[in-house]
């Protein structure tokens, strides 16, 4: 299956805003359409129409024990353009959803990531 990548909207967007997670658990397909779900909802009640990305991967015990975290799952929520202004809203559709789906998780950071090309 052909997933999409940042490279790829950057490419196409030429700026991303990404909210990424460390989740200290494996994240099956169903859940993460779950999240993806409800925080398309979340957005919509609120009057946002944005389209967005995520992108999961699988953080390793040698990856782990790099950083000095624990095994798990990174978490990635990319948005095309700057999209620092929906912080409160992402934060709280991913701690409602990994709450409900009883998944421990650490907010690592806001970033955006710029099209150097």
């Amino acid at each position: 299956m052909y997933r999409r990548s940042i490279s790829d909207w950057t490419e196409e967007y030429g700026l991303v805003t990404c909210f990424s997670y460390l989740l200290y658990a494996e994240l099956w397909e169903d859940e993460e359409e779950a999240l993806a779900n409800g925080l398309s909802l979340l957005l919509l009640s609120k009057g946002v129409e944005e389209k967005f990305l995520i992108l999961t991967e699988e953080v390793s015990v040698k990856e782990a024990r790099a950083l000095g975290e624990h095994r798990g799952t990174q978490l990635q929520i990319v948005f095309p353009d700057s999209a620092r202004h929906l912080e409160r809203l992402v934060k709280k559709g991913l701690n409602d959803g990994l709450s409900a789906l009883a998944i421990k998780y650490k907010f690592l950071e806001i970033r955006e990531v710029k099209n150097l090309a």
